[in-house]
């Protein structure tokens, strides 16, 4: 029962200030995306209601009298996660690739010579093509590497953006939804332009028939995240828990890393992760956001007058971190501390079976071992059903080569020879394992 107690108040703090309000404005910072430049708490929990707790209890003893009675309750229906940042930086542990994935493919991306493909931010698989976010443009290729077209132009006219902030793959109307901070576009699977919707927002994801968009949650935003219909109205909101300190140097600035990414998606559902700070994650299901993990950042936990856009922030920033981005599968959380100010970040994964993260490493430095190429460490940042996905620099991939003690298999022996300094960022695809049981 002390465990029950723990866990209720622990989501009880997570469910603090949810309420159903109006109204978004976002000042946010893509410049480094349109540069091409590429890089890579726990607060004490609020108290329970103390009637609540004694209801909830109630109700749980009549549905373990009801269980014992014949009816099974399964512990894992209700999952909640915990991410201990500090626990995970002080273990670390060698992860083979052959464990999680079947097979490992590098994609060269082979482009017309006015197009060069580096800063990659985003790649969604659909189909036969791949879809990829590089310096704030959306490009199609297919999944040999050959370059299909670009989807949108640059511009302020219709059906074209300043720079594509995020983007999302409709499976069931076929369209590719891409995010500017003032708009919405829509375009067709063959990059058709469609139709827009106007509103400012940072990033956005899609649950059910609603449209979720993020703000930078800096003291002047009211919200950190709405929901809306497809015609820009509001359902829903986040509120925002630093909105009105007055914690400011007179600027409005959102200092995040260039790998943020508010919202991904797992097994068919969107969830709401936040920017770098944020320590809540939320499964969306429309207009709904219910708590579905927390990330402890303990002693990292950067303090509310340090927040970005606060003097104390260039000053004290870099003894804390931050997570710009999340994601899973079945087995692991995948995500990357990384420091506030350096932006230094270490490679981890929290297994959810023995619920405990860790760095991933082996004696060639950070990242999941190679053992089915033969290559360099890799770094996962996209998950999907199929796909585990990392990215590479050409060069950056070479001088791993050298730097490191691996032992190629011929195949991918023979492809490293033609990669130099000039080719393209490439795509790492790993299938997913199968299950031995299908």
């Amino acid at each position: 029962m002390d465990g029950l107690f723990l866990y209720i108040c622990r989501v009880e703090s997570l469910k603090y200030n949810m309420n159903m309000l109006k109204g978004s404005s976002i000042v946010s910072n893509y410049e480094s995306d349109i540069a091409g430049d590429y890089g890579s708490s726990c607060n004490k929990y609020r108290r329970c209601s103390m009637n609540y707790i004694k209801v909830f209890i109630f109700a749980i003893l009549i549905v373990g009298c009801t269980n014992r009675s014949g009816q099974n309750m399964h512990e894992n229906e209700v999952e909640f996660y915990t991410i201990d940042i500090e626990q995970c930086l002080g273990t670390e542990q060698t992860v083979l690739m052959s464990d999680i994935a079947d097979t490992v493919e590098y994609i060269v991306l082979k482009t017309p010579d006015e197009v060069v493909i580096t800063g990659i931010r985003q790649v969604i698989p659909y189909g036969n093509y791949l879809f990829i976010r590089a310096r704030g443009v959306i490009y199609k290729f297919r999944k040999d590497g050959q370059f299909v077209r670009q989807i949108g132009a640059r511009g302020q006219g219709p059906g074209e953006y300043l720079i594509a902030a995020s983007f999302f793959i409709d499976p069931q109307k076929k369209e590719i939804v891409v995010g500017e901070p003032n708009q919405l576009l829509y375009y067709s699977i063959e990059g058709n332009y469609l139709r827009h919707i106007s509103r400012q927002f940072s990033e956005f994801a899609l649950s059910d028939s609603l449209i979720w968009i993020a703000n930078y949650p800096g003291h002047w935003e009211k919200f950190e995240a709405l929901s809306l219909t497809t015609t820009g109205d509001t359902v829903s909101s986040i509120p925002n828990k630093v909105y009105g300190t007055g914690q400011d140097n007179g600027y409005q600035v959102a200092v995040t890393s260039r790998m943020s990414a508010p919202f991904y998606h797992y097994n068919g559902h969107a969830f709401y992760k936040g920017f770098d700070d944020n320590d809540t994650i939320r499964k969306l299901s429309g207009a709904q956001a219910t708590p579905y993990a927390f990330i402890d950042f303990g002693k990292y936990k950067l303090p509310l007058e340090y927040s970005p856009g606060t003097s104390g922030f260039a000053t004290y920033g870099y003894k804390y971190l931050g997570v710009p981005f999340i994601s899973e599968d079945a087995d692991y959380f995948f995500f990357a501390p990384e420091n506030r100010a350096t932006g230094a970040s270490d490679f981890c994964l929290y297994n959810k079976k023995s619920k405990c993260g860790f760095i991933v490493t082996d004696e060639n430095g950070q990242g999941i071992t190679d053992n089915i190429l033969g290559g360099p460490n890799i770094k996962l940042f996209w998950i999907t059903g199929e796909y585990k996905i990392g990215a590479i620099e050409g060069y950056q991939l070479l001088e791993s080569m050298e730097q490191g003690e691996y032992s190629p298999i011929p195949a991918f022996k023979k492809q490293l020879s033609g990669i130099n300094d000039d080719t393209n960022q490439l795509i790492i695809l790993c299938r997913n394992k199968q299950s031995k049981n299908k």
